[in-house]
């Protein structure tokens, strides 16, 4: 297991999410990648700005995924790519996915697991996760 301590509004600029949508990414997250999926376990602070604590078993995996099993596990999920960095679909969109990263792994079972992605979203968060789950 990892704790991970995180300032909520990171990378706003690169989501294009407001500071206040980060319950909702990591809902999203949960919904889209449940082999790396988060627990919420608190608020701390840090330096007098909020930070969430979350934990997130450990994924056991010496291999990264190929740019071709990133792109057909996102297109399994209905996210196509949108241009260099982005995977997406009219509701949300994905990155930091691939590119030569560590973020999406192979696992021993030949699936694979997203590590941190960042999650943009396109529409109203209740709108996104009640899609999520009606699939």
């Amino acid at each position: 297991m990892f704790v991970k301590v995180k300032n909520p509004a990171a990378k706003c600029a690169i989501k294009r999410n407001s500071s206040g949508d980060w319950p909702f990414e990591h809902i999203v997250h949960n919904l889209l990648f449940p082999r790396s999926r988060y627990e919420f376990l608190g608020v701390s602070e840090e330096r007098g700005e909020a930070r969430i604590v979350l934990e997130q078993k450990a994924v056991e995996s010496e291999t990264r995924a190929s740019a071709a099993q990133v792109a057909a596990h996102m297109a399994a999920l209905g996210l196509i790519r949108e241009d260099r960095f982005f995977f997406g679909c009219p509701l949300l969109a994905v990155t930091d996915v691939g590119q030569g990263g560590d973020n999406a792994l192979v696992v021993d079972d030949g699936s694979l697991a997203f590590i941190d992605p960042l999650i943009r979203l396109k529409k109203p968060a209740r709108e996104i996760v009640a899609a999520l789950i009606a699939d």
